[in-house]
This record gives structure tokens, C-alpha cells and sequence, in this order.
């Protein structure tokens, strides 16, 4: 799912991928639950997150690719 020329948006804009994904580097996440972990004593952190990914398609790989590419 990366932007620029050689990255995964552009190659669903060409056709050469059906689909991508833009999977999110989690830092907010990692920032929230830390900041938990060192205010509260009775924290208990989940086993698991889940964070959600954006499916990128011909329909709107072309919108995606001005929002993540930085050219």
C-alpha cells in the first residue's frame, strides 16, 4: 500500500494489482496505551488490538494516491 511511482496505489491505478492495502503504522495506538500503562496503576492492557486497514480498489485508488504520496 505504499504511495509513490513504485508503490502499491499506483500499480492498482495502472491495473497491475487488482487491490492494495494501507495498513496503519499503529504509533497512535502505541502512544494511547503507554500513556495508560504510566498514569494508571489499574490498567490491564488487551492481549490484543486490532487496528483497521483501508482497502484500496481501482475506485478509489486514485484519491488515496493524493492523500499518501508525497511527491
Amino acid at each position: 500500500g505504499l504511495g509513490g511511482n513504485a508503490g502499491g496505489i499506483k500499480k492498482v491505478m495502472d491495473g497491475v494489482l487488482a487491490l492494495t492495502f494501507i495498513y496503519p503504522l499503529c504509533v497512535d495506538k502505541a502512544v494511547e496505551v503507554g500513556h495508560q500503562i504510566l498514569t494508571d496503576p489499574d490498567f490491564v492492557p488487551e492481549e490484543t488490538y486490532v487496528m483497521e486497514s483501508t482497502m484500496i480498489t481501482p475506485e478509489n485508488a486514485a484519491e488515496m494516491y493524493e492523500k499518501y504520496t508525497l511527491e
